[in-house]
Parts: C-alpha cells; structure tokens; sequence
C-alpha cells in the first residue's frame, strides 16, 4: 500500500479563524493563495477535511495526490 500525503490549493490567504480549522496539516501562502500540504490516515480524514474546505466556503483551485513511499 502506497502512502499518501495530499497539496491543496486554495483561492486567497486564509484569516487567522479559517486558518485555525486547518492546523493539522501545513499551511503556506503561494501568489495569493493558501496551500495546504499534509498526511492524512484514511480516506475518512480526507474526506473531512474536503467537507471542511466546503463548509467554509472556500474554493478549491487544485489538488494534488502525493506519493511519498511505499508500506507493506
């Protein structure tokens, strides 16, 4: 099985509030835009973090699946 971490792009820079919801992962501003780059354990804590995304009323510009080795 494949681990995976995940590279969210978001339109703008995050205020302080909205970025709080999104501390478990890495944050960094690129032109603009936040970018959200992190580990997740399932699909389970994707998908939340997606809905997150959503509920907040963000937009999503672009997101990336990140190969980062192998388990077996």
């Amino acid at each position: 099985m494949h681990e995976r971490s995940y590279r969210l792009e978001l339109k703008g820079e995050l205020t302080d509030g909205k970025a709080h919801g999104f501390s478990a992962i890495t944050l960094t501003y690129e032109h603009g835009n936040t970018v959200l780059v992190g580990r997740l354990r399932d699909q389970s804590e994707l998908d939340g973090l997606l809905r997150r995304v959503s509920e907040s009323g963000l937009i999503l510009v672009s997101f990336h699946t990140i190969e980062t080795g192998t388990s077996t």
